[in-house]
């Protein structure tokens, strides 16, 4: 058993500034290179950069690894028709289904969807 104290085994993470674009072209090249078309890699790439440029790294980058891994296995989709396939459609309302994709790409498709519906 050793006598070493916290300090002393603990392992502090450096971490260091990234520009925003350079995290958007990063995220945008890895979701592309998984198949994804550029307009669904950039609004992931979007979404990366604006949590991290709002100091929320707990949904931020750090979880790109997590969406890759998601995509790998299948849990969730290539998103296909921007995201959102509509299922019905009446004056009101749009009814999409998502596709198992990520809700940042479908829900961006979806409010595209509703502000046209609007106008």
């Amino acid at each position: 058993m050793s006598n070493a104290g916290p300090s002393e085994t603990a392992v502090t993470p450096r971490f260091e500034p990234i520009d925003a674009d350079r995290l958007r072209r990063f995220c945008q090249t890895v979701f592309e290179k998984l198949g994804m078309v550029a307009d669904d890699a950039a609004v992931l790439a979007d979404y990366f950069a604006w949590t991290e440029l709002r100091g929320l790294p707990f949904v931020g980058a750090r979880r790109i690894p997590e969406f890759v891994a998601r995509l790998r296995e299948g849990g969730t989709s290539l998103p296909t028709n921007g995201g959102a396939t509509v299922v019905r459609e009446r004056d009101g309302f749009v009814l999409v289904d998502a596709e198992h994709t990520f809700a940042q790409i479908s829900g961006s498709r979806g409010m595209s969807l509703a502000v046209e519906k609007a106008q």
